[in-house]
């Protein structure tokens, strides 16, 4: 398989970037000299089977040769007690045009065998189009290390609380199971279906509307959906599914994952 980007010298590449983003120059949001860039979601990449990378999204063009640098990103996992294990990316491909990164993991991991999982940036060495560095502990300065964690449960009925108070419920019945990755800082959550038993698993679900809340749920993913049925929460407004991804397929490849 050919890699996702080769290495080329800093000024060659940047003359490419240069001619590939001056079509969409004037659509990038307007910020200040002193403001770093910001990343505004991200998520976890990857089927049911294996997650096998993270996808970021930036708030501005940024810089293709350090912001590809696979070397200034990394994840942290915990799978049972208090210790976690670092896994590095090893490949990564920059979507200038929609502002995404995308990053292949050294090696690829079960979801459900996780507790925990931090995606680490290094914002110091991460820059925008105009060479600012990313505001990774987003305090409005430029730098800083970026850490976006995630609680991961599992189970055949799970509730979410949203940040507006709302409460989300997705169930199936056995032998299938749910996984779920939420941003502990809140935002959209994803869901992985494992032990899919074509025909018979059914995906349900429910929103409980606070005092506060919308009524709407987003869920920004649900993998392994191949043969499950999906129709009660497909066809109910109170939810809105940005994607549904039903086989293994290698989402860094196959996907732009952009959301």
């Amino acid at each position: 398989m050919e890699p996702l980007f080769r290495s080329r010298a800093r000024g060659s590449a940047v003359a490419l970037a240069a001619i590939a983003l001056a079509g969409i120059a004037a659509a990038r949001p307007a910020h200040t000299a002193g403001d770093g860039p910001q990343i505004l979601n991200s998520g976890l990449l990857g089927p049911a089977s294996a997650v096998n990378g993270v996808v970021l999204r930036f708030d501005r063009v940024m810089d293709d040769v350090s912001t590809r640098a696979a070397g200034s990103y990394g994840l942290r996992v915990r799978r049972t007690g208090k210790r976690f294990t670092d896994i590095p990316f090893i490949e990564s491909l920059y979507d200038p045009q929609a502002y995404v990164l995308k990053l292949k993991l050294a090696e690829p991991l079960d979801p459900a065998a996780i507790r925990e999982a931090v995606i680490v940036a290094n914002g110091d060495a991460i820059l925008d189009f105009d060479g600012v560095p990313l505001d990774g502990d987003a305090d409005g300065a430029p730098g800083g290390m970026a850490e976006l964690r995630y609680a991961i449960t599992r189970g055949r009925s799970l509730t979410v609380k949203e940040s507006d108070g709302d409460s989300v419920n997705l169930s199936v019945r056995a032998p299938a199971q749910l996984v779920m990755a939420r941003r502990v800082d809140g935002g959209p959550v994803q869901f992985w279906l494992k032990g899919v038993s074509a025909g018979s698993t059914v995906v349900k679900g429910r929103v409980r509307k606070s005092r506060t809340g919308n009524g709407k749920a987003v869920i920004q993913e649900i993998s392994g959906t191949k043969g499950a049925n999906l129709d009660t929460i497909v066809n109910d407004l109170n939810f809105i599914i940005q994607r549904v991804t039903p086989g293994d397929a290698d989402p860094i490849q196959s996907r732009c994952g952009c959301f």
